[in-house]
């Protein structure tokens, strides 16, 4: 089967990317420089030697980046998805990634089997769908002899908080980086998990949790929230990012030190950005309500002028200019 391909650039590192079919409304999104925050992210925190796996791997974009951080290191490509995992495999040939590692399962809570919803780039288990086998990051480490864990990339569509809780006592034994999507509503649709109670969780179990955002002039900034800033993850989650936030989590805050003597100046700019969202959607909804007001006083001004007293008011102003005597 021959799948589309498109040559695509992450800030120097070049790929060839191959997707299901050119329709695919994923394979559609690629383009250059996508991803910058977390191209910037492995940039500065994944070291040439890590071992990292890349959980919910789809086609292998973030494995591929993360593979040319860690060149003298491995990355565990985790996928699921029985359509998916061809082109997977295309993609880290086509690269010579050779330090990339391909895992046909699905990561959970528990082993066994599950089912899985294929969906593109955003698949997921589910009630139904295809069946697949099913492990656990300690039980798939054990599997492959990993001798330790560095970073862990994590993209489930609503399951990340089952895996991260299975998993709290393999993170910490290993002192591992994780970095995560949290959003809303697959963790509700797909998962039945309750966000509130997820980011609560998060918050009181990892001594360092960030949210990484968008930042005017470097492409990603660090976040840094405190134990009790569950409300800005869900206000941000839901009401600025579409669903979509990209989180950092550790108890082993030596593994971001290279950044520690930005972080406060980070921090401070990405929460600059973030209340400069507020105000620009703010200043949105004002404008929106004076145009709606402006509206409102046009169409009470031409009801006016289309009624009969308005008509008459003006018919004896007109006759009193005409007498009116000249200087």
């Amino acid at each position: 089967m021959s799948f589309p391909f498109k040559d695509l650039s992450f800030l120097g590192d070049r790929f060839r990317i191959h997707g299901l079919s050119a329709d695919d409304r994923y394979f559609q999104t690629l383009q250059d420089n996508m991803e910058p925050e977390f191209v910037r992210f492995c940039r500065r925190f994944v070291r040439p030697d890590y071992v990292c796996m890349d959980v919910g791997a789809n086609i292998g974009l973030k494995s591929l980046i993360m593979a040319a951080h860690a060149r003298s290191g491995t990355v565990i490509a985790v996928e699921a998805g029985p359509s998916i995992v061809p082109v997977l495999e295309l993609n880290v040939r086509t690269n010579h990634a050779a330090n990339i590692a391909i895992e046909k399962v699905a990561i959970g809570d528990r082993t066994g089997t599950a089912h899985f919803v294929e969906e593109s780039a955003f698949g997921y288990v589910g009630d139904d769908g295809v069946e697949v086998p099913m492990t656990t990051l300690p039980a798939l480490a054990k599997k492959l002899e990993l001798p330790r864990v560095d970073f862990i990339k994590m993209d489930v569509e609503g399951l990340e908080f089952p895996i991260l809780k299975n998993s709290l006592d393999f993170i910490n034994r290993n002192d591992a980086l994780v970095y995560f999507e949290f959003n809303a509503w697959t963790q509700m649709v797909n998962a039945d998990v309750h966000p509130k109670e997820f980011a609560k969780w998060m918050l009181s179990t990892f001594s360092h949790v960030y949210m990484v955002t968008e930042s005017p002039d470097d492409g990603a900034s660090l976040w840094r929230l405190a134990k009790d800033e569950w409300r800005k993850i869900l206000n941000h989650n839901c009401f600025h990012s579409h669903f979509v936030n990209d989180m950092v989590v550790t108890n082993a805050p030596w593994r971001l030190e290279v950044a520690r003597a930005a972080e406060r100046e980070g921090s401070h700019r990405a929460a600059e950005w973030h209340e400069a969202i507020v105000d620009r959607d703010a200043a949105k909804e004002e404008l929106a309500a004076l145009r709606a007001e402006r509206d409102a006083m046009r169409a009470q001004l031409d009801a006016l002028r289309n009624s009969t007293s308005w008509k008459i008011t003006s018919g004896l102003r007109a006759i009193g200019r005409a007498f009116k005597p000249r200087a």
